[in-house]
């Protein structure tokens, strides 16, 4: 039997596993769950999640509830000849270093927009943007000579944080002071997989600003 993602596409985090999915062809059976529309709480997905978030991977009896550690599990167990989790000790531990990174940027976007989604707020915490900016400063650090997150080649830390990333531009955020990240996301956009997450972030961003005042 093959895996199953429960997955949202408007979330980045399930962008970035629907991402690998798409970029390996993987076989991998896709579930919507929609934490905007409460399908999170159905008692079925409950059991498998009691955390009620989005993605949840199940995989023979396995459930993975963190996009990244989904991600990790599937190239690892599906795709290890690829180098897209490193291929020493060394590699793999600045790729997990980037993906720690990512958390920190998906925490502070979630801060921003999730009052947005779920609640009343109809503007922009300035305070949380500032932060946001100050953690793409070290993106666009962690981007100065080389064409990835993580070195000279695509990673599993690619397809996450650029995630994160197209969310922010389909918000009308100017990220054109940062050109190795804008430079990186044009590196990234011909991979296969791409074009769909877009979807995703162009459908969440219109929710948003819709609501936007």
């Amino acid at each position: 039997m093959s895996p199953i993602l429960y997955y949202m596409p408007e979330g980045a985090p399930s962008r970035g596993v629907l991402f690998l999915i798409r970029y390996l062809k993987l076989d991998v059976q896709l579930k919507l769950v929609r934490t905007y529309m409460n399908e999170n709480m159905d008692p079925a997905y409950l059991k498998l999640n009691p955390a009620h978030t989005v993605p949840t991977l199940e995989d023979n009896g396995l459930i993975l509830t963190d996009s990244q550690a989904i991600g990790m599990y599937l190239v690892e167990q599906y795709a290890a000849k690829t180098n897209l989790f490193g291929n020493s000790v060394r590699e793999r531990a600045l790729i997990t270093q980037r993906m720690f990174f990512n958390s920190t940027l998906f925490y502070e976007t979630r801060n921003l927009l999730a009052p947005i989604i779920y609640g009343n707020v109809q503007k922009y915490d300035e305070n949380i943007i500032k932060k946001i900016f100050d953690k793409l400063e070290f993106l666009n650090i962690f981007l100065k000579d080389q064409d990835y997150v993580a070195g000279k080649y695509v990673t599993i830390a690619d397809f996450f944080i650029v995630n994160n990333i197209i969310t922010l531009m389909n918000l009308n955020m100017d990220l054109t002071k940062f050109t190795n990240i804008t430079e990186w996301v044009s590196r990234m956009k011909p991979l296969t997989g791409f074009v769909e997450c877009e979807q995703g972030a162009i459908s969440v961003a219109k929710m948003i600003l819709s609501k936007l005042k």
